[in-house]
């Protein structure tokens, strides 16, 4: 018995491209207009007593989950995926889910890097359920760590190729345009991106948002009007060498913090053996890697299948229910009370209490195989990793202001400002000045006095002007009137007083104690 589901609006089409499916497929029919219109006039007047619902998107659909070959859920009226394009997919299936608990899920155990992508792989389709958006996990390293592996272990679980190199897995390598169809055809379930440096610097933060805020570009359709725009709610996971932000940066693109906060960077070296802190008898993390990989190859699509079996089940309220205790908990735990954090790493908390989540509620319905605990230890491990790594300790847009700041004085410092002594009344002439410099005699810092719109329209190029003042003032690296206001006003040797921002040298210090305390 042999199965499609097939657009109805393919029987009134010139090419009869359904019967090139059907003949391919091992159906016998002569190659005459007359055979071809006989079949579409059978097809288009016979008459079912059952009732399908067709869906051009997978995931969730009111109680159902459909993938691409298989429904979950649908007791009441059976519900199937159907694309007018015969879009590939590797939601696939191979062994049985023993044999994938057996070659793959077991070794994931001792390994916060494994445990941590699976866990991820299960959190997909709970996105909706507790009414997160998605986001992403990049494992980033120098070559042969075992990057690549992850992503092929957390890939098993949805599905998987034999001739595919990359399993489960797609590739950075593609536009922003093709990563959109991508990301739809992978509705709450996982996405696996592998290898960021071969993206478009120019395009790769754009990537980036895109896939985490869930929504592509408005387009137009062939008869002018607005065409629906693709959309999905998942969480993906990302490996290569480079940040997010130094591909960026090497394209010339400034980094937002939020680019930042949707891909979390996670580092893949444990510093034992690679990816990998236990070998589970292997000689070594190379031989280990390898195996993972042709395991991949052998083992897929039936862990999903099993956790949506169970997901489907499950009263949802009762999750969210769940969801709410155990993220607070969760968090508690990574961030103390008694300490501010900025609003953006509570975010990125929430999401690895999520995958903490997935993965136990996967270990409780028997999919895992793994004790309780596992998925929440890993989790917690990487959100330490990401953590300690971030660039800066406090909100990412926070210190990518200060860093833009800090660059512009270090360029300019010698050429741009010009000095201001004590008793000079004849300043040396400085080409394209922004401002004045003078040593404080108190304190003996040297303060830099900056024009307003010099301060606008360089300083913080493309940055907001008031948000980058009050940064600096937060952290005393810009001193405030005694009115509160951000500009002061100083003689600079003149008669005349004008208004001018005044930065101190310490914003020079503050770098290292900005990425050791909160």
């Amino acid at each position: 018995m042999h199965s499609y589901s097939m657009p109805v609006e393919l029987l009134h089409g010139e090419s009869y491209e359904f019967i090139k499916r059907l003949t391919s497929e091992g159906l016998e029919l002569m190659p005459t207009k007359k055979h071809r219109e006989r079949l579409a006039f059978y097809i288009a007047t016979f008459k079912s007593n059952k009732t399908i619902i067709c869906t051009d998107r997978i995931g969730w659909h009111d109680a159902a989950f459909v993938l691409p070959n298989k429904s979950f859920g649908s007791d009441k009226d059976e519900i199937i995926y159907q694309s007018s394009s015969e879009g590939f997919h590797k939601f696939d299936t191979k062994g049985s889910l023993q044999e994938w608990q057996e070659n793959i899920s077991k070794y994931c155990v001792g390994n916060s890097r494994l445990a941590f992508a699976a866990s991820v792989a299960f959190a997909s389709p709970l996105l909706p359920v507790v009414d997160l958006t998605g986001g992403g996990f990049h494992f980033r390293g120098i070559t042969s760590t075992g990057k690549t592996t992850v992503l092929l272990v957390a890939g098993s679980i949805y599905g998987g190729s034999d001739t595919d190199p990359h399993g489960f897995c797609d590739t950075w390598k593609a536009t922003a345009n093709g990563l959109e169809a991508i990301a739809e055809s992978h509705n709450h379930a996982l996405l696996c991106l592998d290898e960021i440096s071969e993206c478009d610097g120019r395009q790769v933060g754009e990537i980036a948002y895109m896939l985490a805020n869930g929504r592509g570009k408005n387009r137009m359709a062939k008869n002018i009007s607005a065409r629906r725009p693709l959309n999905w709610n998942l969480l993906f996971l990302s490996s290569g060498e480079q940040r997010l932000a130094d591909k960026m940066r090497e394209a010339g693109q400034r980094v937002k913090g939020g680019q930042e906060i949707r891909l979390c960077d996670l580092e893949a070296d444990t510093s034992k053996f690679g990816l990998f802190e236990n070998l589970h008898g292997f000689d070594n993390g190379q031989e280990f890697s390898d195996y993972l990989r042709r395991a991949s190859k052998q083992f897929y699509g039936t862990a999903i299948s099993a956790f949506l079996d169970w997901l489907v089940k499950v009263d949802r309220e009762s999750i969210r229910k769940n969801w709410r205790g155990f993220q607070q908990k969760f968090i508690s735990e990574l961030l103390p009370e008694n300490q501010k954090y900025p609003s953006e790493v509570y975010r990125v908390a929430s999401r690895f209490a999520l995958v903490a989540l997935a993965g136990e509620l996967a270990t409780e319905s028997g999919v895992t195989g793994w004790t309780p605990g596992t998925a929440q230890s890993a989790a917690k491990v990487m959100f330490d990793n990401w953590f300690a790594n971030r660039e800066g300790a406090g909100g990412s847009d926070a210190e990518n202001a200060i860093r833009q700041v800090r660059l512009f004085l270090e360029s300019h410092e010698q050429s741009r400002f010009q000095v201001l002594g004590e008793g000079e009344n004849q300043h040396e002439k400085v080409i394209n000045r922004v401002g004045f410099k003078r040593k404080n005699p108190v304190n003996k810092e040297t303060e830099f006095l900056v024009f307003p719109e010099s301060f606008r329209s360089e300083i913080c190029k493309d940055l907001d002007v008031k948000f980058v003042a009050s940064v600096l003032a937060e952290r005393g690296f810009l001193q405030r009137d005694s009115a509160g206001k951000f500009q002061k006003l100083e003689r600079c040797g003149e008669p005349k007083a004008k208004r001018l921002y005044v930065i101190t040298s310490n914003i020079f210090e503050g770098e290292d104690d900005e990425r050791r305390n909160v």
